[in-house]
């Protein structure tokens, strides 16, 4: 399937004529909430999940090789938006943190314990930017951690956070208020958008896991698995619908080619890998690879797959660089082809959810070091062994040394968030979604 996809991007790069557009390039910034890279076709996957995204794939830049910089939404999503790794953006989850979920209700005093830490506000996000460039900037959110009390939405003059509740927000009404907004627009503009439904509780309408299905015959008595994984399969189906939807406006428009669309993912989501469901508790493949798909406007024809290693942090300086504007001296993610660190996830673990403590992940080239402060090392060869069912720590002791030298090296030599910034308290409505979520008792 991969080979067939290659050699439908070759031809498309060949064939490709359009006349350039005229002023500002647009932004359109999509991330599928919990979606691995490896349930896509343009990623090898054979059911038919994505077919919206491998159309967008043919003509895009297709990063083999994208990772997030943790595994759950509020540092993900800051890493996108200040090009920052959370150790210098600051946003992870804190006993301490500024972020005071039990501050707007009456709760247990255990609800303390609850608490996250918003993003720095001294450095500037894309948002920002792009407004101060004279971008009209809006955003359409679909998860609970994407609300605006968690420090997400500055630089956007338009920021639709209703209708968030405890099962995230439908992809539909994502995609309306997006429509709307962009009916309003005059170029150039900057949209993000959040789409929330691959995360738990799968619920997409039941033609959808028909659909991924095909032909395809599940046992007569499926395990719990099979079932998680079509159900999630179904809901990456429905989200690809409404990108369907989106992708048409922006031609009725007449904006199409004119315009910069990534999409990424801010994590991927454990499906019974390492005995695990969900995410958010540790670092491993498939809750750090994410998807990665950059369209360029139609004068630039950038396309084809990129196999080097890059993260999320890199998606500032790509698009600030493909609109030629300056890229701030904050920024740690790197252009492709111009890195020089090597990619560092990282997870802060509330005591209540894991005796795990911190995590932090090291990836050079097809190397990853795993690195927890109560649960050890460990350095898989992820090119060789990207299930991790081989532990290479022992027995490549020398390489699982020098990774670890440079894990610690390199997370010392980060700047910090400046120290202190007022609480922030979070609605109830936001509470009950978390709840619903199962982020909070």
């Amino acid at each position: 399937m991969l080979l067939l996809f290659s050699a439908i991007v070759s031809i498309g790069a060949c064939n490709a004529s359009a006349p350039p557009p005229s002023g500002p390039a647009n932004v359109v910034l999509i991330t599928l909430d919990t979606t691995r890279a490896d349930r896509l076709g343009a990623y090898g996957y054979e059911r038919p999940t994505s077919p919206t995204l491998d159309r967008l794939a043919a003509e895009s830049e297709v990063y083999e090789r994208a990772y997030s910089t943790s595994s759950w939404t509020l540092p993900a999503h800051a890493s996108l938006f200040t090009g920052m790794l959370p150790t210098s953006h600051g946003a992870d989850k804190d006993p301490g943190g500024s972020l005071v979920l039990s501050a707007a209700v009456d709760t247990p005093d255990s609800w303390k314990m609850y608490r996250a830490s918003a993003p720095r506000e001294d450095v500037p996000t894309l948002a920002e930017l792009l407004q101060q460039a004279g971008y009209a900037t809006g955003a359409v959110v679909g998860g609970p951690w994407m609300k605006r009390v968690f420090g997400l939405a500055r630089g956007f003059a338009f920021y639709d956070d209703a209708n968030v509740g405890a099962d995230g927000r439908p992809g539909a009404e994502i995609t309306a208020s997006a429509r709307a907004w962009l009916a309003e627009q005059q170029q150039p503009f900057f949209l993000f958008l959040n789409y929330f439904d691959p995360h738990t509780p799968y619920s997409a309408p039941p033609e959808y896991a028909k659909r991924v299905l095909g032909g395809e015959k599940l046992p007569s008595q499926p395990t719990q698995r099979q079932i998680q994984s079509l159900l999630y399969d179904a809901e990456i189906l429905y989200t690809d619908d409404q990108l369907a939807q989106l992708f048409a406006e922006l031609r009725r428009l007449g904006v199409w080619d004119s315009t910069w669309i990534v999409v990424t993912a801010d994590h991927g989501e454990l499906l019974g890998e390492h005995g695990r469901t969900g995410h958010g508790l540790t670092l491993d493949e498939p809750v750090v690879r994410v998807p990665l798909i950059v369209k360029a406007p139609a004068d630039r024809a950038r396309r084809g797959r990129r196999d080097a290693p890059v993260q999320i942090t890199d998606v500032m300086p790509i698009l600030l660089d493909g609109l030629a504007l300056p890229i701030p001296p904050s920024v740690q993610g790197s252009l492709p082809g111009q890195r020089k660190d090597p990619l560092l996830a990282e997870l802060d673990l509330l005591p209540a959810e894991s005796e795990d403590g911190e995590y932090k992940a090291l990836i050079d080239g097809d190397w990853k070091l795993l690195w927890s402060s109560r649960a050890g090392t460990r350095l898989y060869d992820v090119g060789d062994d990207p299930g991790e069912t081989r532990d290479r720590s022992q027995t490549d002791a020398e390489r699982t040394a020098s990774m670890r030298a440079r894990l610690d090296g390199f997370v010392a030599g980060l700047p910090r968030p400046p120290s202190g910034g007022p609480a922030r308290t979070v609605d109830p409505e936001t509470i009950e979604a978390l709840r619903g979520l199962g982020y909070v008792e």
